[in-house]
């Protein structure tokens, strides 16, 4: 991504791909891949927050006992650990070969790179950072976003440059 013009295309979300890649984010050309997108994101959200929070009990039961063991020296850095777990799982999950939150894949979406088939570790983390920065800050209206485009885009799938599509 050494190429300017990419990160434009990219924010732009017009879809410039070349050669065989050209159309396969068009809702015209594919209505089959956004039919129902924003509703299954929603519900994928739901179902990624109650596997979060089976991990946050479980982090909490981590930090517990390392609180009580070093006596609280490291309680501080225990809690910053927090935030990072839904980061890291959205990362690894999207950026796995499936593209997809255990959610995601319950509600039949992946998630797409503008321009390729699967985004990187990177690219995963850039659309995870921003979400989980955006989301809480503006309680949740920056979401409103996906209302207005064809693709069901959000904000931070413009700036990641990332597209969610049924994957059935």
């Amino acid at each position: 991504m050494d190429d300017p013009s990419a990160i434009r295309l990219t924010l732009s979300g017009n879809d410039h791909a070349t050669g065989d890649q050209a159309g396969r984010h068009d809702p015209i050309k594919h209505p089959e891949k956004f039919d129902g997108i924003i509703w299954r994101r929603c519900l994928a959200f739901f179902v990624d927050v109650f596997v979060l929070m089976c991990l946050f009990a479980v982090a909490l039961l981590a930090t517990c006992v390392v609180a009580i063991v070093s006596l609280g020296l490291v309680s501080i850095g225990a809690i910053l650990a927090f935030p990072v777990l839904g980061v890291l799982y959205d990362t690894l999950c999207i950026g796995s070969t499936r593209s997809a939150t255990l959610g995601m894949r319950a509600m039949g979406v992946t998630i797409d790179s503008w321009h390729g088939p699967k985004p990187d570790y990177w690219q995963s983390f850039l659309s995870s950072v921003l979400f989980w920065t955006t989301v809480p800050v503006t309680s949740f209206l920056i979401l409103l976003v996906a209302f207005f485009d064809p693709r069901g885009r959000c904000l931070h799938d413009m700036l990641a440059g990332t597209v969610a599509v049924r994957s059935n």
